[in-house]
């Protein structure tokens, strides 16, 4: 066995689970040059991607969804049960020093083993209402990190509650310390830039909305740039609409240089995940949030009302029809398309709810454990 201390980070499956840790992780080995990094969790092509690309070791439990649990109980069942003791296992077996639990399903194996085993364990709770596994686990964790405060009410008396921020990467947390003047160049660029986040696996509800936007009302985007992220699925579908619109654009399936991207946008168009509110902290850009409408417990909804109730963020349901959705859109960006004084207010409330040193924040309450 290496004498170099292992870190431990349990669960992901989607980029707003893994992106925290990663962040993390290099925060870790920035003050721990000579420590080692592990990932435990689901066998899901987004995790494995992401891990893989930052270089650090993965292991892969049998996990399985709670959703699961009602449509094959003995299967969610027997998988549990094996992930508990493959985690318990790995756990005797490589020591860590300590285990970070990310968040959803995939973190619960570990984090219980660890628990169990009296390792050093913290969680990572990324949303204003905190998910199942994080309500499950913070009674058995020696802390929990918060992205928002609101999240502290849905959890147990028991737990060490910390208010850290979410991490993100240090390119994007070096956005909220640049100075305020890369905000006045880009609300003075001779072309304003609308960047529209679909998500790197698509948002198509949100995408859809967008392109009824164009193809009803295109003459309240006349001198924008769309800068539009779409996944892979509905890319040149939303690239020809623009196209035939006459629209100034670029359409990718993903962006891998978000930090130019929010330097040079004026207005964003997203989801309301808590990583990428995170990063629109940082970069200090007004924006229109629309939540995903299946979210477990509405939590993007709860983030975006965060925003919301800070001046941050104008918020749009999405409505009955398809077509009511995108004339609230529109109405929202006409709105921020023509007033620059409304922009630059909702961008200094912006700036306000940044947390550049979450990782740094995270970093602190483990070392106190």
């Amino acid at each position: 066995m290496s004498d170099r201390p292992l870190y431990c980070f349990a669960g992901g499956g989607t980029g707003g689970h893994l992106t925290p840790g990663l962040a993390l992780a290099v925060e870790i080995q920035k003050d721990e040059p000579d420590s080692r990094i592990l990932f435990v969790g689901s066998d899901r092509l987004l995790e494995k991607n992401l891990v893989a690309a930052a270089g650090y070791e993965h292991c892969v439990l049998p996990v399985e969804s709670s959703e699961s649990l009602a449509r094959h109980p003995l299967r969610f069942a027997w998988r549990s049960w094996r992930s508990w003791r493959e985690a318990r296992r790995l756990l005797r077996e490589r020591r860590p020093a300590a285990v970070i639990g990310l968040g959803g399903y995939a973190s619960v194996p570990a984090v219980w083993a660890a628990s169990r085993a009296g390792l050093r364990t913290l969680i990572l709770e990324q949303n204003a209402v905190p998910g199942r596994a994080t309500r499950i686990l913070a009674g058995r964790t020696a802390a929990v990190c918060l992205a928002f405060e609101e999240a502290e009410a849905h959890l147990t008396r028991a737990a060490r509650i910390e208010l850290t921020g979410n991490p993100v990467r240090a390119e994007i947390a070096e956005l909220a310390r640049e100075t305020a003047s890369r905000d006045t160049a880009s609300d003075q660029a001779a072309i304003p830039v609308l960047l529209i986040l679909g998500g790197s696996q698509g948002a198509e509800g949100l995408n859809d909305a967008v392109c009824r936007v164009v193809s009803s009302a295109p003459g309240e985007l006349e001198g924008w740039r769309i800068v539009h992220q779409t996944g892979s699925a509905q890319a040149d579908q939303i690239a020809s609409t623009y196209s035939e619109r006459g629209i100034d654009h670029e359409v990718r399936p993903f962006f891998d240089d978000m930090a130019a991207r929010y330097r040079r946008a004026r207005v964003v168009v997203s989801r309301a995940g808590a990583t990428t509110l995170a990063e629109l902290a940082c970069a200090g850009r007004p924006a229109i949030l629309i939540p995903y409408p299946y979210a477990a417990d509405r939590h993007q909804h709860a983030n975006a009302r965060v925003f919301a109730r800070a001046g941050a963020a104008l918020v749009v349901d999405h409505q009955a029809s398809s077509q009511a959705t995108a004339e609230v859109l529109a109405a929202a960006m006409a709105r921020l398309a023509r007033d620059r004084e409304v922009r630059k207010r909702m961008s200094a409330a912006t700036h306000r709810l940044a947390r550049p040193d979450a990782a740094r924040n995270v970093l602190a309450v483990l070392r106190s454990l």
